[in-house]
């Protein structure tokens, strides 16, 4: 866990309120670009990852969460293809990092969870099936060890 005094973290949760305070004002692409803007794709996608979270959990924001978690998806894994003949190392943390998201958003469209605040339609469940289904194949793809499988499979 981070340190309340670490100068990262602080400079992280100042980036999600701004852009939480974006798509407030304005919507969810101008977060987009906001997210990606004079940033390498990592760190947008990591970026993305860090402001679903809050959308989910204290907003209880599903379809801001969704349109957030899939561009960081789509970002992560179309730059994996993009620099995986010249940085196999950078494609596989891209790769990764979509698996993280996936992973998140699948879990968050679980409708046995029961969260209170949160209603999932047949669309959210079905949006989730599918992050389920990838979060599986990046597992596969990238020789994850025994437990992510594990929990990729238990998702699904």
């Amino acid at each position: 866990m981070a340190n309340a005094n670490d100068p990262a973290a602080a400079e992280r949760r100042t980036q999600v309120a701004a852009i939480l305070a974006l798509l407030d004002a304005e919507d969810s692409y101008a977060a987009c670009r906001a997210i990606e803007q004079g940033r390498t794709a990592l760190e947008a996608a990591e970026l993305y990852h860090a402001v679903a979270q809050p959308l989910y959990l204290q907003r209880k924001d599903v379809r801001g969460m969704i349109a957030l978690s899939r561009a960081g998806i789509h970002l992560a894994l179309t730059a994996a293809d993009r620099v995986e003949s010249s940085d196999a190392e950078t494609a596989r943390s891209l790769r990764g990092q979509a698996k993280t998201l996936a992973y998140d958003l699948g879990s968050n469209l679980w409708p046995g969870w029961q969260d209170e605040g949160i209603v999932l339609t047949p669309a959210d469940l079905a949006t989730g099936l599918e992050a389920a289904r990838l979060n599986l194949r990046l597992a596969e793809e990238l020789d994850r060890a025994a437990l992510p499988r594990c929990n990729a499979h238990w998702l699904l």
